[in-house]
């Protein structure tokens, strides 16, 4: 029973990662993100889940804050730290 439960999950997982890329194609960022985290949560060893939630969370943070203020603000970087990130670098 274990083994078809995990592999329904994957079955579903696999269906949620292609419904995130179509709904990334065409703009709707927030739902492929959050069919993206599901997929995850479904099978964590799920290949390219944790791209694709690396990529459209830095989108979602763009949309949130109508594309402005650079890639600093929208990582949630603050200016300091890459600049203490280079004297360090430097340093060593």
């Amino acid at each position: 029973m274990a083994v078809y439960n995990a592999r329904e999950k994957a079955k579903k997982a696999y269906r949620l990662a292609a419904a995130k890329e179509e709904l990334f194609l065409v703009g709707k960022i927030c739902d492929a993100h959050r069919k993206a985290k599901k997929a995850k949560r479904l099978c964590p060893s799920l290949p390219g889940v944790d791209n694709a939630l690396a990529v459209y969370e830095v989108h979602v943070r763009a949309a949130a804050r109508g594309g402005t203020g650079g890639w600093r603000a929208i990582l949630g970087i603050g200016p300091g730290v890459a600049a203490a990130a280079t004297t360090m670098q430097d340093a060593v």
